[in-house]
């Protein structure tokens, strides 16, 4: 057996003064029955003196009962198991974080935010712009757990999921571009490492937004999109860059003495490498599994993703069955409905005329 709320478990105490009460009550009341029953023929004196304390003595222990019974009703008493359609409600999102080094190339335009910051910008690093647009999402969602998983060369679930919004924003202001080492990008770790945020034991809605260029340079990005939609996970898409795209700097790396100017990656060939946004890719895959593809440079790419998330948490779907204790608290409230029924009854008889006055 198990209950809800055994906290309710505490009135008990109250009994300490009830049944106190309850025996000055007798005593009293035993005093008073010898008085009423002084005006019934003396042959029927004793037996109803007999009675009339016996149904005392029933009602207030009906009584003791009925407050018994009432307190576990309210404990939530559960037994036995029952199989309960299993309804999914609400939505789990998990912001997936590409933080590859195509990220940093600077071909998103500016917005308004990041032009007050930094005066006369007129483009800004994809990760930036994602950045951008997970704090504006952050900010309008509701009452939905949000986490956080971040990805380079492997995946890592950063942020469990959590209603905590201020665990969110800290762990947005304080991400960087190369909070993970390592080389290349692998998309199929990172949607890997999202979805492992999620827990078959929670019913809901399950959705990650990825903030990525698009470009993987190993692992299968349709595989790990596949494997999600299966795994009743829609995955939306937020397209950072330009389809002409931008070369790709080298971290940390600019020239020396006159010529400061930031270093590129190479390739054989000795010219910048261009990285560009797989628009179509990630559109198709996202479409696939049930989320919606958004191009950073709108600048309402957060409104968009909020009235997706808003239109997923809205809807309600049989999942399956599931097994669960049964209540029992309506049994408890049954005998506590007798109970006091049945002290109720006690203050009739066929002599209601002498004992009315203090049943």
């Amino acid at each position: 057996m198990s209950f809800d709320n055994p906290r309710y478990f505490w009135l008990l105490i109250l009994f300490v003064i009830i049944i106190p009460v309850l025996f000055v009550r007798y005593r009293k009341s035993r005093a008073g029955t010898a008085l009423f029953a002084v005006a019934a023929p003396s042959k029927e004196r004793s037996g109803l003196l007999r009675e009339l304390r016996l149904r005392i003595a029933v009602s207030d222990f009906l009584f003791l009962l009925f407050a018994v019974f009432l307190v576990a009703a309210l404990a939530g008493p559960r037994w036995g198991t029952r199989i309960v359609p299993d309804y999914r409600r609400g939505v789990d999102v998990v912001f997936a974080f590409d933080l590859s080094r195509s990220m940093d190339v600077r071909d998103c335009p500016a917005t308004p935010e990041s032009r007050q910051s930094s005066p006369g910008e007129e483009t800004i690093s994809r990760f930036r712009r994602g950045k951008e647009i997970a704090g504006e999402l952050a900010s309008l969602l509701g009452d939905v757990r949000l986490g956080a998983a971040i990805g380079k060369g492997q995946g890592i679930l950063a942020v469990p999921l959590t209603y905590d919004r201020e665990t969110i924003s800290g762990f947005l202001s304080g991400l960087d571009s190369q909070a993970l080492t390592g080389k290349g990008t692998n998309l199929e770790l990172l949607i890997n490492a999202a979805s492992g945020a999620f827990q078959d034991s929670i019913p809901s809605r399950r959705s990650i937004i990825l903030f990525t260029d698009g470009e993987s340079l190993s692992g299968s990005f349709q595989a790990a999109a596949e494997r999600a939609r299966k795994a009743g996970i829609s995955l939306s898409a937020v397209g950072l860059g330009s389809d002409r795209g931008g070369p790709v700097p080298l971290a940390g790396r600019r020239g020396e003495g006159q010529d400061s100017r930031e270093e590129y990656l190479t390739g054989a060939d000795g010219k910048p490498v261009i990285s560009t946004r797989q628009g179509n890719l990630l559109q198709s895959e996202a479409e696939r599994s049930g989320g919606v593809y958004v191009d950073a440079a709108r600048n309402d790419a957060a409104l968009v993703l909020a009235d997706t998330i808003a239109s997923l948490s809205a809807e309600t779907r049989l999942s399956g069955y599931r097994r669960e204790a049964n209540p029992r608290w309506r049994i408890f409230v049954l005998a506590a409905m007798t109970c006091l029924g049945g002290a109720r009854i006690m203050g009739f008889s066929r002599r209601s005329r002498l004992n009315r006055g203090f049943l």
